[in-house]
């Protein structure tokens, strides 16, 4: 799904994770200032108009 619209997953992971109001902080653990700075990037970059309606029209979060 990623691939298809073109973003980093680690793009759409951080992001998601950054919305959900029940989690306060995210241990990520870079091994290096390089993959702080990706990971950093990955927070931040703008994303595709709509791309959170669309992930959660895949009902990936379902528990039945």
């Amino acid at each position: 799904w990623c691939q298809e619209k073109d973003v980093p997953m680690a793009a759409v992971l951080f992001q998601y994770i950054m919305r959900q109001p029940l989690i306060d902080c995210t241990l990520c653990g870079p091994k290096s200032r390089a993959e702080m700075a990706e990971n950093l990037r990955a927070a931040t970059m703008p994303l595709p108009e709509g791309i959170w309606e669309e992930l959660a029209a895949l009902e990936l979060d379902r528990r039945d």
